[in-house]
């Protein structure tokens, strides 16, 4: 029997959207590489554990542990993205209502500025 195969989880991605909705991002994998795929939380840093499914003679068990291991590393380089494009998206959100914020300030300005005006001409025609 081979030892598992760890892969470190990156502190980007959270286990739940590792797993997914009822193992669903991890289930798929373990049927079609013939493994077992195990997230261990509790041990610094978190890692996955690949094992192979003695059940299930597919391919030799280091070309299943290596194709079960691509396919997890594509997911997690997939959910990296995701979690920054949301973090772009964070971003770009505070910095429009940043602005929203300066052009509000600006209009509010200007209006002041504006009344003011007014006080003073309707003040020099009396």
């Amino acid at each position: 029997m081979q030892s598992p195969t760890k892969i470190k989880i990156p502190k980007i991605i959270s286990f739940g959207r590792l797993i997914g909705p009822g193992g669903c991002n991890l289930k798929p994998i373990e049927e079609e590489t013939g493994t077992h795929i195990h997230v261990i939380t509790e041990a610094k840093p978190p890692h996955i554990e690949i094992k192979i499914n003695e059940k299930i003679t597919l391919l030799s068990c280091k070309d299943r542990i290596k194709e079960a291991s691509d396919k997890l590393k594509k997911l997690m380089k997939t959910i990296d993205l995701e979690m920054k494009n949301r973090q772009k998206n964070t971003v770009k959100k505070k910095v429009n209502n940043n602005n929203h914020k300066e052009n509000h300030y600006e209009k509010s300005k200007r209006w002041k500025e504006n009344n003011l005006k007014r006080e003073r001409i309707a003040s020099e025609r009396k």
